[in-house]
């Protein structure tokens, strides 16, 4: 797996039969941040690769992974991870700290 601040590549191994003795035909990916209650991202391929674009630095995400026939799939695996930083939105960040801090110095010496 290869994370930046902004995207993801994912890549598994293929899983060679259902339990049907069906071959495996697509795969479901359900992407899920930690400010999340529900999956926000379904998306399916039949490549054992995919790439996940937009991701917000420094953030944890949780990636499932079914493989199906059809539209019948079956257990996921999950794996959690977290996006990579970006200078400009750690600055921004710090930027934002900085004035909630004189914000309450002021707030509290009023």
């Amino acid at each position: 797996m290869k994370i930046t601040s902004y995207s993801a590549e994912l890549s598994w191994s293929d899983s060679p039969i259902e339990t049907t003795g069906e071959p495996v035909t697509r795969f479901r990916i359900i992407l899920k941040d930690d400010n999340e209650l529900a999956a926000t991202e379904y998306r399916y391929t039949d490549k054992n690769k995919y790439y996940v674009r937009n991701l917000t630095p420094f953030t944890k995400y949780e990636v499932s992974v079914d493989s199906g026939i059809i539209n019948v799939f079956g257990e996921p695996t999950s794996i959690m991870f977290t996006s990579g930083e970006d200078g400009k939105f750690i600055k921004k960040l710090l930027q934002q700290l900085k004035y909630l801090k004189s914000s309450l110095s002021l707030a509290l010496s009023l």
